[in-house]
């Protein structure tokens, strides 16, 4: 297993839970609270779910992690028990994006170059670190307590020969 992982028997005993952020084929997310009363998302992954491909999102997780940027969501802590691997994450408490565009079904030109601007800013970032997200879409662009952008779910984040930095600046384009 990679590094980023410590083995922990009851990591729900550190954690409140207090609301579902979202669930999918691989787990859930969940908006927690530590001991210290500060509040995180926590994903947590179904093992049974991963399959073969375990070790690939254990590492691509481990690249999110080195991410120090003020428009990628932060991965603070990683760890696992029998049935999932959970991820400790800063909470983005606003909505996606894609959320935002569907409540207000168009942004302001304004609204669009300060997004663009920030979306534009982590995915230099990234490709100048050699790490392509492949995956930028609305719902992966989550809003801050302040309302800055934050790049994330970095579940097919690649830094393998093969793939193109292209495919990030087109997702860019239709998210524009």
């Amino acid at each position: 297993m990679a590094q980023i992982i410590k083995p922990l028997n009851r990591p729900f005993e550190e954690y409140k839970v207090l609301e579902l952020l979202g669930e999918g084929g691989f787990g859930i997310c969940l908006k927690v609270e530590d001991l210290d009363g500060q509040i995180f998302a926590l994903k947590a992954i179904k093992k049974d779910t991963l399959g073969q491909n375990q070790d690939e999102i254990l590492n691509e997780m481990a690249i999110h992690g080195k991410l120090n940027h003020p428009n990628i969501v932060n991965l603070y802590d990683a760890f696992d028990d029998n049935n999932y691997v959970y991820f400790k994450m800063e909470l983005c408490p606003n909505q996606s994006l894609f959320e935002m565009v569907t409540t207000r079904r168009e942004l302001t030109e304004i609204e669009v170059r300060f997004y663009m601007l920030q979306l534009l800013n982590a995915v230099e970032y990234m490709h100048n670190k050699n790490i392509m997200h492949r995956d930028l879409k609305l719902d992966n662009i989550f809003l801050s307590e302040d309302l800055d952008l934050k790049v994330g779910d970095f579940e097919v984040l690649n830094t393998d020969i093969g793939h193109s930095f292209e495919a990030d600046i087109w997702a860019i384009g239709v998210i524009m």
